[in-house]
């Protein structure tokens, strides 16, 4: 009977080998190196604040972020717990909370406030808004919207001070658009006719 010699199988075996190693696909050493860890590494780089491209937002309430509207709504402003503190005795009156007259201030902008001896005495909430009357001459509630468009005198509005009946404020669409601010009849003896809609002031 025939035995195989063992030196020759060997022979055999060790050329398979250097056969099936000459064929194998080369390895691709890069991605020996990167794997997860690697492509961690650049997920933080492209995840980094300042970098452009695909980054992870951190969010709406992180610092720089741009509000949407939604969250614009939800922002509490902070209004003076006494806008009328700075105001002296002799500025006594009504100031709308956007005022800055004769030390008013930042009280909320809609909000119509009696100052009495440097306290707020009263409150009146606006609509649609408080307007700002000219120098000298207490703030109001606008009530245009009791009126057609056209000039109206102060005495004609049957909630505003008499202290403004010769002020003329001008109605549009049921607001009252003076800008800066409603005009003040003046002269030796300012007077303010009234003319359902065209009032006019009168030496």
């Amino acid at each position: 009977m025939f035995a195989p010699r063992t030196p020759l199988l060997s022979g055999l075996v060790a050329a398979w080998a250097l056969l099936a190693a000459a064929c194998a696909p080369a390895l691709d050493f890069d991605s020996l190196t990167s794997g997860s860890k690697g492509d961690a590494a650049e997920d933080r780089t492209a995840d980094a604040p300042g970098d452009d491209g695909s980054r992870l937002d951190a969010g709406s309430d992180s610092p720089g972020d741009s509000l949407s509207s939604a969250d614009a709504a939800d922002t509490i402003e902070e209004f003076s717990a006494n806008p009328c503190a700075n105001v002296s005795t002799t500025y006594n009156g009504a100031y709308c909370g956007k005022s800055t007259e004769n030390g008013f201030c930042c009280g909320a902008p809609g909000t119509l406030y009696t100052c009495v001896g440097g306290s707020v005495s009263a409150t009146k909430t606006c609509s649609p808004d408080c307007i700002i009357d000219p120098a000298g001459y207490p703030d109001t509630c606008d009530e245009c919207s009791t009126k057609h468009d056209g000039t109206w005198c102060g005495s004609e509005f049957s909630g505003y001070d008499p202290l403004l009946k010769n002020v003329v404020f001008t109605c549009q669409s049921g607001v009252d658009v003076d800008t800066p601010t409603p005009t003040a009849c003046s002269g030796a003896q300012p007077n303010c006719k009234p003319n359902d809609g065209g009032a006019t002031c009168t030496p």
